[in-house]
C-alpha cells in the first residue's frame, strides 16, 4: 500500500518543483522524487515525492531533528522509499551543513550518520542512490583525516555508514 503520512500540496500552490529520480514497482506505481525550489524554511528547498504524473507533489515532513530546508530527495526505490540530503543545524535558509537522510514511509525522515558520527554542522554526508528494495543507500561522507574531502559510503539498512575503500 502507498505510504500516507505526507502532506498534499493544493492545486493552487505556487511552489516550483525539480525532480531528480524515478522509481516504479514494475506495474502501475511510479514515483518521482526531488524537491520544491521555494517552499521550505526560509523559502528554500523542501523534499517532495510525487506518485504518478497526474497528482501533485507531497512534501515529506518533518525533517530530522535540527534539520531545515535546502533538502532534496536524490533517489527513490521501487517501493517509493526516498533518500537524499538536508541542512543540519544553523538557521534557515542557509546555515548548517548537508547531511544524508532517508524517508522510509514513517512519520519523519531519518538522519543518516557521517563517517565522523552523528549529523553535525561541521561534517557532511549526502545520499545519492538507493537500492531497488530500499535496503541500501549509497552516497558520500566526510571522513577522518580527510578534511573537506568525501569518501564513498553505503548505509545498509542502518543509519551508520560503511566506508567504500578508495581505489589504489
Amino acid at each position: 500500500s502507498s505510504p500516507t503520512n505526507s502532506s498534499t500540496i493544493s492545486r493552487t500552490a505556487t511552489a516550483t518543483f525539480g525532480f531528480r529520480a524515478l522509481g516504479t514497482d514494475g506495474t502501475s506505481r511510479v514515483w518521482f522524487a526531488g524537491s520544491s525550489l521555494n517552499n521550505g524554511d526560509g523559502n528554500g528547498r523542501e523534499p517532495c515525492r510525487l506518485e504518478d504524473p497526474t497528482t501533485y507533489p507531497r512534501f515529506i515532513n518533518p525533517m530530522p531533528t535540527s534539520g531545515h530546508d535546502h533538502a532534496d530527495f536524490q533517489a527513490v526505490a521501487d517501493n517509493g522509499i526516498c533518500a537524499g540530503q538536508y541542512q543540519y543545524g544553523g538557521t534557515a535558509p542557509n546555515g548548517g551543513s548537508r547531511n544524508a537522510l532517508k524517508w522510509d514511509g514513517g512519520p519523519s525522515c531519518l538522519a543518516l550518520n557521517t563517517l565522523m558520527g552523528s549529523p553535525s554542522s561541521s561534517y557532511e554526508a549526502v545520499a545519492k542512490a538507493i537500492s531497488r528494495d530500499s535496503m541500501v543507500v549509497g552516497g558520500s561522507s566526510h571522513y577522518p583525516g580527510g578534511g573537506g574531502l568525501f569518501q564513498p559510503v553505503i548505509w545498509k539498512n542502518t543509519t551508520t555508514p560503511t566506508a567504500i575503500p578508495f581505489l589504489p
